[in-house]
């Protein structure tokens, strides 16, 4: 704990500030070998330059806000050490996601809708399948990335949906409602879809409605220097 400001209320740990150096970070989950709940506060990163960041099976959605202020990461770890009897978080390829498999009944969860899941095959009827949501992308990775067939949603106005410095994304068949990881993306130069989406096809890397008559959305860093409209029916722009 020596890189952290922190201070002790109620057993619970507060960071508030990290003062370390190193690229790559470690969140505890326990200290004297005692698991202690770490909550870490919004800015307690702020004009930190580190480009990894491993978090454990404790956190929960609302605990993961301060990788806001983390410009630079490049990747983020989930360390599963049994802290928690239900996870909510994996890192696939070292972007943040929820868990695929998740319980639900109407009596437990009644929040939740029975129209965006779906049923799983056989078993108990009570339990649903609901894709993986893409929970946060770390801001500075570049390149291209693919997102996993098996996503279905995005978490809708995270800061963590940003992506300013990838260059091509690859939008999978499961992923049906994509504004929210695009938005942010200011540098791409070619958005790929997946041939069986329903929803969405591209155009020579150019984001167009399934059936041809509606362009969404034209990369912002595309290397073209003029784009003609492929020939549609009442095409849309």
């Amino acid at each position: 704990m020596m890189e952290f400001e922190f201070e002790e209320k109620n057993g619970i740990i507060y960071i508030t500030r990290y003062k370390g150096t190193q690229n790559a970070v470690v969140i505890p989950y326990e200290i004297d070998g005692i698991y202690r709940k770490v909550v870490i506060a919004a800015d307690a990163f702020k004009d930190c330059n580190i480009k990894e960041i491993t978090i454990h099976d404790g956190f929960r959605l609302r605990d993961i806000d301060f990788l806001d202020f983390c410009d630079d990461l490049e990747r983020i770890n989930v360390n599963h050490y049994g802290v928690r009897d239900y996870t909510p978080y994996k890192d696939i390829d070292g972007v943040l996601y929820t868990d695929e498999w998740q319980r639900w009944s109407p009596d437990s969860s009644p929040g939740w809708s029975p129209e965006s899941l779906k049923w799983l095959t056989g078993g108990d009827r009570t339990s649903l399948q609901r894709g993986l949501t893409l929970v946060w992308f770390p801001q500075g990775r570049r390149g291209s990335y693919a997102i996993p067939e098996g996503v279905v949603d995005v978490r809708r106005f995270a800061a963590g949906t940003k992506c300013p410095s990838l260059s091509e994304i690859t939008i999978p068949a499961s992923l049906e409602d994509i504004d929210a990881i695009l938005v942010y993306c200011d540098n791409l130069e070619r958005i790929n879809v997946a041939s069986e989406n329903p929803k969405y096809k591209d155009i020579d890397g150019v984001l167009f409605r399934k059936d041809g008559k509606r362009l969404v959305l034209f990369p912002w860093q595309s290397e073209t220097n003029s784009y003609i409209v492929p020939d549609g029916e009442d095409l849309a722009v």
